[in-house]
């Protein structure tokens, strides 16, 4: 997987997710750029689904998971919604 535009050390975060290594959230890590970064890749609800669903160790903040959590939901209504259009009879 290649990572444009992305901090070192955010690319180590998800390096280490998507490797099965043990996660901790590193000091000094902005959330808010973290979030930024990673929802401009189109990966929240990948990152999500892999941090919820594959038993990963990850110990980063709530505020983090949370955000991923309702990036990825707001990002599941949209599609539906798309999906919806897409089928309706022209």
């Amino acid at each position: 997987m290649t990572f444009h535009n992305l901090r070192p050390e955010n690319v180590e975060q998800l390096r280490k997710l998507f490797h099965d290594d043990a996660v901790s959230w590193p000091s000094g890590l902005s959330t808010d750029v973290f979030i930024q970064e990673i929802a401009a890749q189109g990966m929240v609800p990948l990152l999500f689904h892999r941090i919820t669903k594959n038993n990963c160790q990850v110990t980063w903040p709530s505020v983090v998971l949370e955000r991923l959590r309702e990036a990825a939901l707001r990002q599941a209504a949209a599609e539906s919604v798309i999906e919806t259009d897409l089928r309706a009879p022209c």
